[in-house]
């Protein structure tokens, strides 16, 4: 019976240090740093946005341009995901009225899963026909005819987002 207990325990102190071999700890070394309200971080857009088929609210997917460092760590690495939305599109219209988009950056995400909220906006304007409708409708009827242009935000374009509440990361 004693035997079997001691078996039993033996097993268990051998299992248990398999498991802490197995499973790594985290390092005692992670340093925790403050990203601070403020913090400028470079983003890139990874798909093109349209003023003639984006809507308000569809998602866009972006990516951290440079690593962000404080103190000499990468807080942010350069590749994490980020997300924003349309928050304005106005479609090309007659009377020469130019399309319209806004995109609003809303968080980073790191590859640790911590999310960042983050805002910056970019905006792009299409060229306006307005003029020429006008003056058009001096000579002929079809001034209305006349649409302004489209516009759209490229796969590659830069934001400059800035981070808004102080956000705790631990780095190696």
């Amino acid at each position: 019976m004693t035997q079997n207990i001691w078996g039993k325990w033996l097993r268990m102190v051998l299992a248990g240090g398999l498991m802490n071999a197995l499973i790594p700890a985290k390092d005692a070394r992670a340093a925790h740093i403050k990203i601070p309200a403020g913090t400028p971080v470079l983003l890139s857009l990874l798909q093109k946005a349209s003023s003639e088929t984006g809507n308000p609210g569809d998602i866009v997917r972006l990516a951290v341009k440079d690593d962000v460092l404080i103190d000499g760590k990468i807080v942010i690495p350069h590749g994490s995901k980020a997300i924003g939305d349309l928050g304005m599109v106005v479609k090309a219209n007659f009377v020469g009225v130019p399309g319209h988009i806004a995109l609003e950056v809303q968080s980073i995400t790191t590859p640790e899963g911590i999310d960042i909220p983050v805002g910056g906006r970019l905006d792009s304007e299409g060229e306006s026909r307005f003029v020429l409708s006008l003056v058009c409708g001096l000579f002929c009827l079809f001034p209305l005819l006349i649409r302004g242009s489209n516009t759209f935000l490229s796969e590659g374009e830069t934001i400059q987002a800035t981070v808004l509440t102080t956000t705790a990361v631990d780095v190696p």
